[in-house]
């Protein structure tokens, strides 16, 4: 598990839903994140390039992740239901529905860009 001391509390929530969705996949994290701050280890771009060798469905794992971590995952809603098994669509709803609770302080993505 990741833990960074100097995130934000948007950082850390967010650090937070993804791990939801990775969490039967937890090798996920460590492939996006720098393990001591609050930063993806390399541009998305480059991430999306290095997950050639991952599967459909770890591959969309990733991308969500993205999207929540900065917008640049571009999954798509039709992938979740046709690609994920019920297992890991359900940890991607339950990372939605955490994330959806607010709390001062919290901006997604796009406010914070």
């Amino acid at each position: 598990m990741i833990q960074w001391e100097n995130g934000s509390k948007t950082d850390l929530k967010v650090l937070r839903a993804v791990s939801i969705v990775c969490r039967h996949h937890p090798y996920l994290l460590k492939f996006l994140f720098e393990p001591d701050r609050p930063r993806l280890r390399a541009l998305p771009e480059e991430l999306l390039k290095e997950a050639v060798g991952l599967s459909s469905g770890e591959d969309l794992l990733l991308r969500v992740s993205l999207d929540l971590w900065s917008g640049c995952g571009e999954a798509r809603v039709w992938e979740l239901i046709e690609l994920l098994d019920d297992r890991n669509l359900l940890q991607v709803v339950q990372a939605l529905l955490f994330l959806r609770t607010k709390f001062d302080g919290w901006f997604g993505p796009v406010m914070r860009q």
